[in-house]
């Protein structure tokens, strides 16, 4: 069953014009033409470019980002908690109040401490920014690179600027090496992406990351099978431009960087962090510390000082205070 659904799906008249087989795609007389089998090559390139990326992360990535001034801040580690841990990769990184009153119960400890726990933990899981930085400079890399190397491939080439031309003398058009290489090394990096994204950092759009990777590689499996070679290459030099720019974001956390430095120089200090990826904020602890300083004040403006205000003194009965007005002799 498989090898007939195999033969329907690779039937000439699907992929090719009327009157030709795939036959006449042969090799002969030193002319080569692609060859799905071609791209077998990819899989141990695949492990190779992995190793490639690794190095350059643990040393020109790190390099970068203490350069660019992306460090990370200093994170309270939280105790190891059996149950507490059970909880949190299990049911909720965020649990609900009575949830924390149950856990706080079983664990012997107070509501508050529980509370901290699981913010340290929340907070000690979040991705590194170092680790960000570097996975966005090893993508910006190979497609900065990429796209450089796929202009100098194409510009010479006349259906670079007559797209029309693509489709010239179609199917019977010879492979060129330099496309060869291009099209294996967009499989490599893209099948590198999808065998590390579970040890990436993890964002919003994980799966929609994972289809984008898998409809990436089968796009350009099949168009290098079929031959879509000029074609192919033309749109796939549009994607790498077009994810260069997208990738250089970071130039957006530099120039936020460089106002909090310029901000530190004139100020003596930074107040607060204006980079979107801030920490999660002690609330429970920010509220009550808030409390405390407001009823201070309100004591303290509700209390005159006998010094400063001389026609005022304070008398204390039964544990409350009493202003009692001072008249004047004549």
């Amino acid at each position: 069953m498989l090898a007939s659904l195999y033969n329907w799906f690779w039937k000439a008249e699907h992929w090719i014009p009327p009157g030709l087989s795939w036959t006449d795609l042969e090799d002969s007389d030193g002319i080569t033409y692609p060859h799905s089998k071609d791209l077998w090559m990819a899989l141990p390139l695949t492990v190779v470019l992995i190793l490639v990326r690794y190095l350059f992360e643990r040393t020109i990535g790190l390099s970068l980002s203490r350069a660019m001034g992306v460090c990370d801040k200093l994170r309270v580690k939280a105790a190891p908690n059996p149950i507490l841990e059970s909880f949190f990769w299990t049911e909720s990184q965020n649990p609900k109040e009575d949830d924390l009153s149950h856990l706080a119960h079983q664990c012997g400890l107070s509501l508050r401490k529980v509370q901290r726990w699981f913010r340290h933990k929340r907070k000690q899981e979040q991705p590194l920014l170092n680790k960000k930085f570097c996975e966005s400079s090893w993508r910006f890399l190979f497609y900065f690179f990429s796209s450089i190397g796929g202009f100098f491939v194409l510009y010479k080439e006349p259906w670079f600027w007559e797209p029309r031309l693509c489709w010239e003398k179609y199917p019977k058009q010879p492979l060129q090496p330099a496309l060869y290489w291009w099209f294996l090394l967009e499989i490599v990096f893209y099948l590198s992406l999808l065998l590390t994204m579970f040890s990436d950092v993890k964002r919003k759009d994980f799966k929609e990351q994972i289809i984008h990777h898998l409809v990436a590689i089968t796009l350009l499996y099949f168009s290098y099978s079929a031959n879509f070679l000029r074609i192919g290459a033309l749109v796939m030099l549009l994607h790498d431009v077009s994810d260069v720019l997208l990738e250089i974001l970071h130039i957006f956390w530099f120039s936020l960087i460089s106002r909090m430095l310029f901000k530190f120089i004139l100020a003596r200090g930074v107040q607060n962090d204006i980079r979107s990826d801030v920490e999660e904020l002690d609330t429970s602890d920010d509220q009550s510390e808030k409390g405390k300083q407001k009823n201070e004040k309100f004591q303290t403006n509700d209390i005159p000082d006998a010094c400063t205000f001389p026609q005022a003194r304070g008398v204390r009965q039964s544990g409350s205070w009493r202003l009692a007005r001072h008249v004047p002799t004549t």
